[in-house]
């Protein structure tokens, strides 16, 4: 994963970021681990863990969204991959960053399967944060026009 970065303007809540956290390392794992990874966060309370850097110093995560976006985006990864390859014009699955996947497939889970949980606007701005803090220039762009595209779509609102 590429280095942590500042991104300047504001900060993505924690729970989202170690959501995408997670969703990413998913990708090189499989989805079968989803459950031994949230499983992981629970116990990263040692300032050893995976995950400390964002769960240290948090009062009170809220650890239902977490485990609702993980596992919502396994569940639903399949629709979730066909609404990216419908609006990556020109891209396949394997030239696109593993960072830039888990941003759009937590932001799609979102949008589309949290059932209104999360406004779109919100998530599409703290998806674009994540894809700054953590992947390379370009990368935002391509993450704000793929989910605003998708956004635009008739019937989802």
């Amino acid at each position: 994963m590429a280095v942590k970065k500042e991104s300047g303007k504001f900060r993505v809540r924690p729970e989202r970021e170690l959501a995408f956290i997670v969703i990413f390392e998913s990708l090189f794992r499989g989805p079968d681990d989803t459950a031994a990874l949230f499983d992981s966060i629970m116990e990263s309370d040692d300032a050893d863990g995976i995950y400390s850097d964002i769960v240290s110093g948090q009062e009170k995560l809220d650890l239902d969204y977490v485990r609702s976006a993980l596992f919502g985006v396994r569940d639903n990864s399949e629709e979730i991959k066909k609404l990216i390859a419908a609006h990556a014009k020109g891209w396949k699955f394997e030239r696109m960053s593993k960072v830039s996947l888990a941003v759009l497939e937590l932001a799609l889970w979102e949008i589309r399967f949290s059932g209104g949980a999360v406004h779109p606007g919100t998530a599409i701005n703290e998806a674009v944060e994540l894809a700054k803090i953590y992947d390379d220039d370009k990368a935002p762009g391509f993450v704000n026009g793929i989910l605003g595209a998708v956004v635009r779509e008739p019937g989802d609102k």
